[in-house]
């Protein structure tokens, strides 16, 4: 990962959102529900996990729909997984539904690396909480590498954002989420922030002035070309100060 104020660019996304964990499972607990933080306490149970939505992406090679919920960045991740051939049970555009509250999946947790899964074939494992019903929709039908039967749009050049010297000298480090369009001719249009860093001191900003310069080759359905939802991932880091001998 770059330092000195470097960034570095993932796709997809995948953003851990802090959460204080005193008393954090105390409520969900009590009604049968397990919070993401403490789902690694459960593997091999079938049980109700809930969490917000911190990040989504769509995973080669088996490009598997993936929805990770908040666990602090010292707890491992949370993902709900819903696999190529099972996304069209959803719904379009399901990661602008879900994102929108609090996200409950019913399964049986399961080991995932370091951290835990749920692997979702049926709409009905999961509910949303909370929900911001005054949320614009997303008007017209978009794709995502994850739908059956689209190649992704391929990424011709990257610019990575600068740090300010405003949040350099706060210290502000961490990710921010973009998300974009690239229509059917291969532009990136409709950019904004999925998930914010910093909007004062220009983290934020510096982000979409980089991602709005992307170029790619169009996505296309079966060798159609139609607009594809794409997502850029920037992550802060500041460098550990020098030590003086």
């Amino acid at each position: 990962m770059p330092s000195n104020g470097g960034t570095d660019v993932r796709a997809p996304a995948l953003i851990l959102a802090v959460l204080a964990l005193a008393g954090a499972g105390t409520a969900e607990q009590k009604t049968g529900r397990v919070p993401a933080v403490a789902a690694g306490a459960h593997v091999g149970e079938v049980a109700t996990v809930c969490g917000a939505v911190t990040t989504f992406g769509c995973e080669p090679p088996a490009f598997a729909t993936v929805l990770d919920l908040d666990t602090p960045r010292w707890v491992p991740t949370f993902r709900i997984v819903i696999g190529r051939s099972d996304r069209a049970r959803f719904g379009t555009n399901l990661e602008d539904r879900y994102r929108r509250g609090r996200l409950c999946v019913h399964g049986l947790i399961e080991r995932d690396g370091p951290g835990t899964r749920i692997l979702v074939r049926d709409p009905d494992q999961l509910e949303l909480e909370n929900a911001d019903i005054t949320a614009a929709s997303t008007p017209e039908r978009l794709y995502r590498s994850c739908d059956e039967g689209v190649s992704p749009p391929v990424v011709l050049r990257q610019v990575t954002p600068q740090y300010t010297p405003d949040a350099m000298r706060a210290g502000i480090e961490g990710r921010v989420l973009l998300q974009g369009i690239v229509d059917p001719t291969g532009h990136l249009r409709d950019v904004s922030v999925v998930y914010s860093l910093d909007s004062r001191l220009g983290l934020d900003g510096e982000a979409l002035k980089a991602f709005r310069q992307w170029r790619f080759t169009p996505g296309r359905l079966y060798g159609r070309p139609v607009p594809v939802a794409v997502t850029a991932d920037f992550a802060y880091t500041l460098a550990p100060p020098s030590r003086s001998r």
